[in-house]
């Protein structure tokens, strides 16, 4: 027996570098469990695989039968600041209302201005749109509500003297028929048609009844001789409370849901009334719609919720759709169908896994629409993680190679690799998932619930993706190595590589492969130790020749090289790197100089940064909602009444507590509203500072952008005041011969009940009016209130809206200012300046998230 002197290994100064760098700084428990993992998962990767991936399942089937990913139900305060002085007031506000109609048989004889349905009518020729052929067609068109599913009187105005549904005045069939119950429109005569249009256009010039003619009107009707309008519009409003709710605020999710669902029946009248088609990320209401040569747009009510659901379902395509992007382009960059497949659903089920911890771990139980755009995120930091496992499991093959090679010591190699690559991993993901992980985070102190919980959701999200490419990953991608890349996609089983010789160890897998080298030799053990080391010899000079086409290779040549590298290594590091004079890279300084004014540029524009200019458009511009919301405020002689804001102004409430409320269940247990014990209408100064407060009203200067005519209050129009105490005193005095100055505290309130439910007091005011201003609770008088609509309108942008609501606070602060104890407590209440508060807390979410991730 010829005996080998001992070789050494082969230098490894690529390794030792990597070593150097990758363990320069880091604690031996951390070098400890990277190796621990990797050794792990090099023996036994089938088991740590399938042990954690069923772990993974039963998470996510547990999360199904749990109920974790069912949505949240909605309410109209999921965007609210609850601490906000805006939803305080207007929540304060409506519970009093609501405690005030308890007991109230008011089904649904309240006007509810949210669920108004409009519709427009406009025609191309320069002459009157009222024809006889143009009122029949606009009658069909009306129809298609008033006669929806037959269920129409379930959610119209209730007439609370007959007890049936008050006649829609504000249509042209009411108009011109006489009847809005006409379903079958018949054709009327040409003389008829013009002689209603004639009387029209002639109550324009009446005071009492230009109000009602001009709804009708565009807005140069009158600048025509003789006046005629090319275009008019529809009006239909439903009523509140629904039948079998005790208030508005009674189980308001299940109203808003009974709207919705007979909001849906109207949908499919129209869209099937008209043949309309919708498809894929087009809706049918962006093409124009025409009934025998006549325009018509419509909106209103929960007609926008029917096309948001069906636009986000139609979204959830785009989810798939970016899914099969992720795939195909893993599927490129990794070379394998497997890895690119097993990785996609590493990814997708790291999502239901951070929702199951979000609402059960985080016990957060707000899930909505906008948590599900979670799954964008995962989809590009989750593929990014992949691809750097992977790149590093490819560069640790040489690395590895030059420790041992996996000819000699397969599992040893493995190990090596694995280790590095896992070293190389942890540390690299680590760290871009801490600094986005942070940044979703700081979402977390936005004042915004929705928006907080989706920068939680999403941070959860992005440490799951960071736990499963250090744990599934590595083990996904030994398996492929070891079983899959051998013998092509459906095998199961690792076979040998044919290119070795049955004969030599290194073609034995894992432990076996120890066994085979170990008793190769039957000689003394000098023999085995000279033996081995020629085997290793061998497999030295062998993989010299025939290097291992199965596994990654590293070419230098340019060919090789995609077309980015090359423009990397062979252009842009150059240029970096050029010198031409001296020691100063003037390419790279150039670039930085650039980027640095740029940089100085954008943080200026970012300090400006506040809520838009204008109205948010959720929708796009040539969609019928948005174009039928525009044409209705602009194009005719008056606007809609009910797109100016609506304000509540009570006396007698003291505040709004919030004992048991939840956050994050903002549809549940909201608060109640404390009245002030010092409250006493009765008193002479208390009914002044009443009165006082609706001459103030109605006469009340604001120059903001919003307003219009110079004035805060729309008090010129029908219902745009409204006060009753005046209308109570001369009523009281006719009844009773004296002053409400002049009477008893018991008479006083004994009339003010009756006054209260009198249908028949002639006021201007229905009784569901006098029922919500007049608060009655338990039999005691506990607030008062006027309600106001503002010349300016929700279309105007929040800073403008913003200003209007200062004009208010300094007409109810100079009340306040001079009014009694009790009387001192006025507050201008509108749900409208919820959402001010809203889009002004989003701005300053903004900045604030940019304090917090701008050190990170």
């Amino acid at each position: 027996t010829i005996r080998v002197p001992s070789v050494p290994p082969p230098a490894a100064p690529r390794y030792q570098i990597h070593q150097a760098m990758s363990e320069h700084g880091k604690c031996s428990c951390a070098r400890k469990c990277n190796a621990g993992m990797s050794r792990f998962i090099t023996k036994h990767p089938l088991k740590f695989l399938g042990v954690s991936t069923a772990i993974v399942l039963l998470i996510t089937i547990a999360g199904a039968i749990g109920g974790a990913y069912n949505l949240s139900e909605f309410s109209d305060f999921d965007w609210a600041i609850p601490n906000g002085r805006g939803a305080i007031d207007y929540e304060a506000w409506q519970d009093a209302q609501a405690r005030a109609g308890e007991g109230n048989v008011l089904t649904q004889e309240q006007v509810n201005d949210d669920e108004s349905f409009r519709m427009l009518f406009s025609w191309g020729t320069d002459s009157s749109i009222f024809t006889a052929a143009n009122v029949q067609t606009m009658c069909q068109v009306e129809q298609q509500f008033l006669l929806t599913k037959g269920y129409y009187s379930d959610f119209c105005v209730i007439n609370g003297t007959s007890g049936v549904c008050a006649q829609p005045e504000r249509t042209i069939t009411y108009t011109f028929y006489g009847s809005a119950a006409n379903p079958s429109c018949p054709l009327l005569s040409e003389a008829s048609v013009t002689a209603t249009a004639t009387q029209l256009y002639n109550d324009l010039s009446d005071s009492s009844t230009r109000q009602d003619a001009s709804f009708f009107m565009e807005g140069n009707t009158e600048s025509r001789s003789p006046p005629y309008t090319t275009q008019t519009r529809s009006a239909i409003d439903l009523g509140e409370p629904l039948k079998g709710y005790k208030s508005t605020n009674d189980r308001s999710f299940d109203q808003t849901q009974d709207y919705l669902d007979f909001y849906s029946d109207v949908d499919d009248n129209f869209q099937s009334f008209f043949g309309m088609k919708s498809r894929w990320l087009y809706s049918a209401y962006r093409d124009r719609q025409s009934r025998n040569g006549l325009d018509v747009k419509w909106f209103g009510g929960q007609l926008g919720n029917v096309e948001t659901s069906r636009t986000i379902i139609g979204d959830f395509l785009l989810a798939i759709f970016s899914a099969l992007i992720v795939l195909v382009w893993m599927a490129y960059h990794l070379q394998s169908v497997f890895l690119s497949i097993a990785a996609l659903l590493q990814i997708v089920l790291s999502l239901p896994v951070s929702i199951v911890i979000y609402r059960f771990v985080w016990s957060i139980p707000y899930f909505n629409f906008l948590h599900i755009l979670v799954i964008f995120l995962v989809l590009g930091i989750g593929a990014d993680d992949v691809f750097v496992f992977i790149d590093g499991w490819r560069q640790a093959e040489e690395e590895a190679r030059e420790i041992v090679s996996e000819r000699v010591d397969r599992d040893r190699n493995l190990f090596e690799r694995m280790k590095i690559a896992y070293a190389h991993t942890t540390s690299a993901v680590f760290n871009t998932s801490f600094t986005t992980c942070v940044a979703f985070l700081a979402t977390a102190v936005s004042p915004i619930m929705p928006i907080a919980t989706f920068g939680i959701l999403a941070a959860t999200a992005i440490l799951i993706n960071y736990l499963f490419v250090i744990t599934l990953t590595p083990a996904i991608a030994m398996v492929h190595h070891v079983w899959i890349r051998r013998c092509g996609f459906w095998c199961c089983k690792h076979t040998r590589d044919p290119a070795d010789s049955p004969k030599k160890a290194s073609s034995l897998p894992h432990e076996d492969q120890k066994n085979e080298i170990s008793s190769a030799g039957k000689g003394d053990a000098v023999d085995k130790r000279a033996s081995t080391v020629e085997l290793k010899r061998e497999s030295v000079a062998d993989l010299e020749r025939n290097p291992d086409k199965d596994d990654f290779k590293e070419d230098d040549s340019k060919e090789s090289k995609t077309p980015f590298e090359q423009f990397m290594e062979y252009m842009y590091i150059p240029a970096m790197t050029w010198k031409p004079r001296g020691k100063i890279p003037w390419v790279a300084v150039g670039v930085f100089a650039f980027f640095s004014v740029y940089a100085i540029i954008s943080i200026a524009f970012a300090a400006r940064l506040g809520p838009a200019d204008e109205q948010e458009r959720w929708l796009p511009d040539d969609h019928m909602f948005i174009v039928a919301q525009d044409d209705n405020a602009d194009n005719f002689i008056v606007g809609d009444l009910q797109e100016n804001i609506l304000v509540g102004w009570p006396f007698g409430i003291k505040g709004f507590e919030r004992p048991n409320f939840n956050p994050y269940e903002p549809g549940k247990d909201r608060g109640n509203v404390e009245f002030d014990d010092n409250f006493n209408f009765f008193l002479a100064d208390s009914q002044r500072t009443y009165n006082e407060a609706c001459r103030l009203a109605k006469d009340y200067s604001c120059n903001k952008k919003a307003c219009q005519f110079g004035l805060l209050v729309y008090s010129s129009i029908d219902g745009g005041l409204k006060c009753w105490l005046s209308s109570f005193q001369t009523w009281f005095e006719a009844r009773n011969g004296v002053s409400t100055f002049a009477t008893t505290e018991s008479k006083f309130y004994s009339e003010l009940k009756l006054y209260r439910n009198d249908s028949l007091a002639d006021d201007g005011l229905t009784v569901s009016d006098k029922q919500r201003l007049i608060g009655f609770v338990d039999g005691q008088l506990k607030y008062v209130a006027i309600e106001l609509r503002l010349t300016a309108t929700n279309r105007a942008s929040t800073v403008q809206k913003d200003d209007v609501r200062d004009v208010l606070d300094d007409m109810v602060d100079q009340v306040n200012n001079q009014a009694p104890t009790g009387m001192n407590n006025g507050r201008g209440a509108a749900f409208t300046w919820v959402f001010v508060e809203s889009e002004l807390g989003v701005v300053r979410g903004f900045f604030t998230g940019l304090t917090i991730c701008f050190p990170v």
